[in-house]
């Protein structure tokens, strides 16, 4: 009996067995299979059928495949610039390296973690991921490389972009209102309190994007002038006034009303449906405000500038195809948010105060 006790898996396979589990679910795992173990061996036939179902059913959880979809596009098509490489394919590369980084860094995601520092991890990590394969590209299959123009360009823009849409989808950074049915006065100032949070941070965010992105535009379109290239500058044009367009709405539509404290209960409630109907109505065209205004401009550079090559007739209908697939997966990762939105302005119309 007491050798049955003491025995336990050896530490060196625990830590790496450890390190191997998803953090949410760690001590679960480890305390289950602790509790079988028999002999290092039989510990480990219990690991290699335990921890693939385990990470699976986290990869289920955090995997969102639409936002996978975007991604793919995102960092095929805008950051390694897929139209622009020997064939296709060159770009697929890092764009898989990158986008399976950042899947499994959800899946090993902390409980509770600092949305600042944990995207930027995130993007640290897809980073090395990428130069690695590259770096190992070009060893092994040197046609196989992104250009130096798209790494020295497209990567470190994208990616900076990449961090403030990573800050925005991190777990614990969206509103999950509790569907309560009575509330008190103080609870429902809390939640609309926490509500406004978020949106403030999301608007922040969303802005501090556009005034890079404005930035780099700008920069883009004084070398275009300096080329005398007008097909380049209109595009550019257009890409800074779409982007402007969208940080001015997103300025003086998206923002929050502050918040008196000395609201009661009724005008607490009138006042967070308020809120949520005009992010319903934000959500519901989002099509026609968001994409459309940051989707015209690139596509019509792209155009004017795979126009100056032999090969326009077969690259443009490539590019317009891309840009409306983006559109519209852009447009369907807003249904998660209607749908939220929906059920919760359900809960409030007949929600009462708790006495």
């Amino acid at each position: 009996m007491v050798r049955k006790m003491e025995a336990r898996p050896p530490e060196v396979i625990e830590r790496v067995v450890r390190l191997l589990t998803p953090p949410v679910c760690r001590e679960h795992v480890l305390g289950d299979l602790s509790e079988r173990y028999v002999s290092p061996a039989r510990y480990v036939m219990d690991v290699l059928g335990t921890l693939p179902f385990v990470i699976g059913s986290r990869l289920r959880r955090t995997l969102n495949p639409a936002l996978a979809a975007f991604l793919a596009f995102y960092f095929w098509f805008g950051v390694f610039w897929g139209p622009n490489q020997a064939h296709w394919g060159v770009a697929v590369v890092p764009a898989l390296v990158a986008l399976a980084a950042l899947t499994a860094r959800d899946i090993y995601r902390s409980p509770a973690p600092n949305c600042w520092l944990a995207a930027a991890g995130d993007v640290a990590v897809a980073a090395v991921a990428v130069l690695l394969s590259q770096a190992a590209l070009a060893l092994a299959a040197p046609a196989w490389r992104v250009s130096m123009e798209a790494m020295t360009i497209g990567f470190p823009l994208g990616f900076a972009i990449l961090y403030f849409l990573r800050v925005q989808l991190l777990p614990g950074t969206q509103h999950y209102a509790a569907p309560a049915g009575c509330m008190s006065a103080q609870e429902l100032h809390t939640e609309l309190s926490a509500y406004a949070h978020i949106v403030r941070r999301t608007t922040r965010i969303e802005l501090g994007a556009g005034v890079v992105l404005a930035v780099w535009w700008i920069f883009c379109l004084k070398q275009a002038v300096l080329r005398e290239s007008m097909g380049e500058i209109v595009g550019l044009g257009l890409c800074i006034a779409g982007t402007l367009f969208v940080s001015v709405y997103l300025y003086s539509r998206g923002r929050v009303t502050r918040i008196p404290a000395s609201l009661d209960f009724q005008q607490t409630l009138a006042l967070y449906r308020s809120e949520l109907e005009r992010r319903r109505e934000l959500s519901a065209t989002f099509l026609w405000w968001y994409v459309l205004p940051l989707t015209i401009g690139p596509g019509i550079l792209l155009i004017a500038l795979h126009l100056q090559r032999p090969n326009a007739a077969a690259t443009v209908p490539i590019i317009l195809l891309v840009l409306v697939i983006i559109a519209a997966i852009l447009a369907l990762t807003q249904r998660p948010t209607l749908r939220k939105l929906h059920q919760r302005l359900d809960q409030l119309s007949v929600l009462t105060e708790k006495t």
